[in-house]
């Protein structure tokens, strides 16, 4: 008997507010985008640590380039039988290479999960189970996906999700996550740039931002748009990599803190809480308060420069 990959009776509710849906998945964090806690000024020694292997160092055995737009990207998704990265398993997964903000080459592939697919999953993905007869399991593919992750920068909407299930998945099969590559989550840029935005859905963002989402819950797709919302706030980041690092996890960890008291405040509505999205608050420890390009930040700073027009 094949095993059942349990999900709860929500996974509707909960998986339909993944990426496109903005889930409560979202408030779990990524553990390379914490490593950086927020100071007033200086970055504290295990930001510079976190940095320096972002960056390269004799350890990470890659030298990064100087600026993130000048990286190449794998930005990924996948579609999963639930959310539970230890107990559920992938069944799409989605890689395509951005260079200089073009899709240069691609890889997708369904897996055949060697368990269940609810049918919330089917009904959600449109992928059924005799879609995946025949597919390689992630153990036959599981190098491949490793190969793809080598030397690039890791993009997804809603990192720590993917993350999470593609690192549970190689380390079953003795391989690691690249831990040293650079990561964006676009979701963390997204929330800090439409914070009077109710939910910061990847469909509903590329629709703020003009770009065309042909197939939602499909992981290429997903991929495809979540690099497009990246490259769209190109200008509104900072272009220097170690920069853009530091400004990330500065802004996730204070949008953790947000998620969390707003998750103690008494509320009639328990889900309506979960699924709101209110702007997260700046508070003193961000490194250039709201501005997120450094040089106007620091220009702004000086007395005589608040008076005039940017």
């Amino acid at each position: 008997m094949r095993p059942n990959c349990r999900v709860s009776p929500r996974v509707v509710l909960v998986q339909t507010a993944s990426k496109w849906h903005n889930p409560a998945r979202n408030a779990l964090p990524s553990a390379h985008h914490i490593a950086a806690e927020a100071t007033p000024v200086s970055q504290t020694h295990d930001q510079k640590s976190a940095l320096q292997d972002s960056t390269g160092t004799p350890d990470s055995g890659f030298v990064w380039p100087e600026n993130w737009a000048d990286l190449d990207l794998a930005v990924l998704d996948v579609e999963t039988t639930g959310l539970d990265c230890n107990q559920d398993r992938i069944i799409e997964i989605g890689i395509l290479r951005f260079v200089g903000g073009e899709v240069v080459d691609s890889y997708e592939q369904l897996i055949d999960p060697g368990c269940e697919v609810p049918q919330e999953v089917v009904d959600l993905t449109g992928i059924k189970p005799e879609d995946l007869v025949g597919k390689p399991r992630f153990e036959e593919v599981a190098q491949e996906v490793h190969d793809w992750l080598q030397g690039v920068g890791i993009v997804a909407y809603n990192l720590s999700f993917d993350k999470g299930f593609i690192a549970a998945e190689l380390e079953r099969c003795g391989l690691q996550w690249p831990e040293n590559a650079p990561t964006f989550d676009p979701l963390i840029f997204a929330r800090q740039f439409f914070k009077n935005l109710g939910r910061k859905n990847l469909g509903r963002i590329a629709k703020e931002l003009g770009i065309e989402a042909k197939e939602a819950h499909r992981a290429t797709e997903d991929a495809r748009v979540a690099g497009r919302v990246l490259f769209a706030f190109a200008d509104r980041l900072p272009t220097n990599l170690n920069d853009v690092q530091v400004l990330q996890a500065q802004w996730e960890t204070a949008q953790l803190q947000a998620m969390r008291w707003r998750s103690r405040a008494p509320s009639s509505d328990t889900m309506a809480d979960a699924f709101s999205e209110q702007a997260a608050g700046l508070g003193p420890g961000y490194i250039y308060g709201d501005e997120a390009d450094p040089f106007r930040a620091l220009f702004a700073s000086v007395p005589e420069a608040k008076e005039r027009e940017y």
